[in-house]
């Protein structure tokens, strides 16, 4: 016989589901996207991938950037919009 889940056994599932989205790293704003990719240009990039809130929130990180010296780069974008930090991926 079926029993209907119970609304502790509901809240839970949802509190769980929360959770787990709450550790994705979140995409910036689309005005800050905008600024992030005029700051990555500026500093010579020429493309690159996902652009992701750093894990403290102080920042983004913008994965696989390749520079016009044709190196990829993981890099790091502050908070006033300019490159904080480029490490070589």
């Amino acid at each position: 016989m079926w029993k209907a889940p119970t609304l502790a056994a509901a809240l839970t599932g949802l509190v769980l589901a929360g959770a787990a989205h709450a550790d994705q790293p979140e995409p910036p704003e689309a005005e800050d996207r905008v600024r992030i990719v005029e700051a990555l240009i500026a500093d010579g990039f020429i493309s690159w991938g996902d652009i992701e809130t750093a894990e403290d929130g102080e920042a983004w990180v913008v994965e696989r950037a390749t520079a016009d010296d044709e190196q990829d780069y993981a890099v790091e974008i502050d908070r006033s919009f300019r490159v904080a930090r480029r490490l070589l991926d």
